[in-house]
Order: structure tokens, then C-alpha cells, then sequence
């Protein structure tokens, strides 16, 4: 789920992806934690930070296109309008921060997270990193299982709400699953379907992916807090059915296309061409495979 995670008030003054952009544009630059304070994790004051940050500008540009893709690709037709004002918010972050400029790379913010049940280690994406170290007041990114989520709260009374993109409620399926109809077997695979949907299979692994069932969800939260009672750890308190009754619309990601229309982003945010030029170039560039992928 594309999420935006901050204070229960820096998210109430983003109600739109415009909002954030001008919190971006207009607030203050990265800033740089001083070295003499308390350590890297305790950052800056509130006032100091950035609105949001992302180590590099695919980072920005995928999770600004996982909550906008439905609006701008409908039908396998494109949305010219939507794309520009894609194109235009990508602009408008990777200018504020210098996200295209290759002649003076910024350092990048790297933390994995080991999780107690040693299911796996999740690499954090760099916004979330900007904003565990209290270097900015929002983060943007792909919430991709619960245990990411838990430790995200422990920051500063954190809550999350969905990304405010271009679509509402988009959400990213990571398999799709179905039987053919040609099978000789439809018994067979309703049952391998019925298994994977599973209380016991969707509440396994909860440090590598989200359940896609309700009562999934529910047993990994309890099996979380199971660990935090063992560890003496406070409980992980989440309001998962509020959050999935705000999911309609998946986004299904296509790495063809985004790999297609990759060049003009860069040459954009690098200023070699406008938000038009940009727009023309992708159009021109992905028509023939949108009306073969139809």
C-alpha cells in the first residue's frame, strides 16, 4: 500500500499531492544532523526538518506513479492531463533536492531491519530512513508488511494514512492468482487457491509481505505482539480494517512501461526538456505498446 506516515498534525495539512509538493517546494532544505548532539536518531527540531525526502529519483517517481497509475493508464489508454501532473509533482520534489543532478550525488541512507522471528531483513527505503532519524516530518513509501509498520510508529507518536496520489485508495498487488479455464484439474487448483488464502499461510512470513485477507492481517498483528510480549515490548496497536476500507483501486505496476517512459523522466528533471516535451515524448513512446498490450 502506498502509504504517507507523519504527526497525526503534519497529516492533516496533506489532504492532496499538491499539498505535499508545496510543503516539499516550499519548506526547508535537508538538513544535517549536528555532530555533537545526542546521535544520528535524534535529528533535528521539528522546524528544522524537511517535509519529505527520497534518496534518489526513482524512489520519488515509483511511489508517485504506484498511487497515480490507475488515473493516468485507464483502459490502455493514456490521460495526458494526469501524466502531466505526474510529471510536474516528480519535477517539482527532484528540483527542491537535486534528485537528477549526477555531478553531485547526495549521500544515500541506508538501514535494514533484522526482524526476532527470523523470517527476513527488510531494507528500508530511504524516506523512511530521512524520517526514523527525524530528519524530515513526513514519509512516503510502499508499506510492503506489517513488521515495517511497528517499528515506523515508534517515531514521534507516528500515524499513517494512504498516499494522496493522483488515484484514490490504490493499492499494489504483488501475485495475482487464478484458475484457467482450460485446467483439467479445477478441483485440484480451487483447493491450492483455497490453501493460499488460508488463515495458516497468511499469517506467515510477516516480515515479507501483507496478508490480502482481513483475518490474515489480524493473526500477524497477533503474532507481532506475541513477540513483544515474550520481549517485554509495548503492543502493536493497528486499525487495519479502517485502512483496507479505504482500498478500491489496484495498480498494477508494469516495468515495461515505466521502463519506457524512464528516459524522458530523467531528461526532464535534469531540465533538458519541459513537462510538455516530456509528456509528448512518453506518448509518442508508449502508444503502439499500450494499443498492443489492449
Amino acid at each position: 500500500m502506498p502509504l504517507l506516515i507523519g504527526s497525526a498534525d503534519a497529516l492533516e495539512k496533506v489532504r492532496t499531492l499538491a499539498d505535499l509538493v508545496a510543503l516539499t517546494v516550499g519548506g526547508n532544505d535537508m538538513p544535517i544532523p549536528d555532530p555533537q548532539g545526542s546521535g544520528p536518531m535524534m535529528g533535528v527540531d521539528e522546524e528544522s526538518r524537511a517535509a519529505v525526502f527520497f534518496d534518489d529519483l526513482k524512489e520519488l517517481s515509483d511511489i508517485l506513479w504506484a498511487s497515480g497509475a490507475p488515473e493516468i493508464i485507464k483502459d490502455n489508454k493514456l490521460d495526458g492531463e494526469a501524466l502531466r501532473n505526474y510529471l510536474e509533482a516528480v519535477k517539482a520534489i527532484s528540483d527542491k533536492y537535486g534528485l537528477a543532478d549526477e555531478s553531485t550525488p547526495g549521500a544515500r541512507m541506508g538501514m535494514g531491519v533484522a526482524f526476532s522471528d527470523g523470517s527476513s531483513v527488510t531494507a528500508l527505503p530511504g524516506s523512511l530512513v530521512r524520517y526514523t532519524m527525524r530528519m524530515t516530518n513526513y514519509a512516503a513509501f510502499s508499506a510492503s508488511n506489517l513488521q515495517l509498520l511497528q517499528l515506523m510508529f515508534d517515531r514521534d507518536e507516528s500515524e499513517i494514512k494512504l498516499f494522496p496520489g493522483a488515484t484514490s485508495g490504490t493499492w499494489q498487488p504483488s501475485t495475482v492468482v487464478g484458475i484457467s479455464a482450460d485446467t483439467s484439474a479445477p478441483d485440484f487448483a480451487l483447493m491450492l487457491v483455497q490453501t493460499m488464502l488460508s488463515l495458516d499461510v497468511q499469517k506467515l512470513n510477516y516480515g515479507t509481505g501483507l496478508p490480502v485477507t482481513r483475518a490474515g492481517i489480524e493473526a500477524q498483528i497477533e503474532a507481532i505482539n506475541s513477540l513483544h510480549n515474550r520481549f517485554g515490548v509495548t503492543a502493536f496497536e493497528f486499525d487495519a480494517g479502517a485502512l483496507i476500507g479505504e482500498l478500491n483501486t489496484p495498480s498494477m505496476v508494469d516495468t515495461v512501461l515505466t521502463g519506457m517512459m524512464w528516459n524522458s523522466i530523467m531528461k526532464c528533471c535534469k531540465g533538458e526538456i519541459d513537462v510538455e516535451g516530456a509528456a509528448k515524448e512518453i506518448e509518442q513512446s508508449i502508444k503502439n505498446y499500450l494499443a498492443e498490450r489492449a
